[in-house]
């Protein structure tokens, strides 16, 4: 019969970075895994008691004498007989016996540091992978959106273009002495269109600049030279 120890190893082998959680079972007992690039945490996977988690135990692969142990779950649920609730506990006692069991193969071997260290490497080297292609993948959709602006007769404004957009701006509210609303339109990381806006009010005898975001967040201004910053390499009509 395989070890607790052998059959954690063999559900963190099945992680992802998208399925980072595996359940697994040993002795009748229902645990699930997770692993990350930066730590392992197992905990009982009961249907007897209360808690997201559960009895846990994690393992760190950064500091490898960082090992919490939790016993959190101490609240029946789906228990309405003492049968029940006999059965319950001895999951639960059976399961912190292989924890403690986990521990001690720890202590005869060579560290908690080296235990996980091969699946820990694979997550590393998958999320280094994704990042990489994300960041690639972005790249294609930012030049994809920044064309399409283009066509659509947009494009990237300068240092000049902005002071210009925004003296006109200016202007145009201290002669309507009403609000002029200049809509900032820029390209996100992940190649989609992203707006943001600013008004500039000319009814008193300084105008007053606010910025605000679709979200409704609001913050006023100070200075005209951030809002020719914000125009600045943003895309306008050509």
């Amino acid at each position: 019969m395989k070890s607790f120890f052998n059959a954690l190893q063999e559900a963190l082998s099945q992680a992802t970075l998208s399925n980072a959680s595996q359940p697994f079972e040993h002795n009748g007992i229902n645990f699930i895994a997770e692993a990350s690039a930066f730590n392992v945490k197992v905990w009982l996977n009961s249907p007897y008691f209360s808690g997201d988690e559960g009895a846990h135990i994690w393992v760190s692969s950064v500091t490898p004498t960082d090992i919490e142990f939790n016993h959190r779950g101490n609240v029946f649920r789906n228990c309405e007989t003492y049968a029940e609730k006999a059965k319950a506990v001895a999951e639960k006692a059976q399961a912190l016996t292989l924890f403690s069991e986990l521990l001690q193969y720890f202590s005869e071997t060579e560290g908690s540091d080296r235990i996980f260290e091969k699946e820990m490497a694979r997550l590393h080297t998958l999320a280094h992978e994704k990042v990489k292609s994300d960041r690639e993948m972005n790249d294609v959709k930012v030049e994809e959106k920044r064309l399409e602006l283009i066509e659509k007769g947009y494009k990237k404004a300068t240092r000049e273009d902005a002071a210009r957009t925004v003296k006109a701006a200016i202007k145009q509210a201290k002669d309507a002495k009403g609000i002029v609303t200049l809509t900032i339109l820029n390209i996100t990381r992940d190649g989609k269109e992203s707006t943001t806006t600013i008004d500039i009010n000319g009814e008193g005898k300084r105008i007053k600049l606010e910025y605000r975001e679709p979200n409704g967040y609001k913050e006023p201004i100070k200075t005209i030279s951030f809002v020719e910053q914000a125009v600045q390499d943003s895309y306008i009509k050509a």
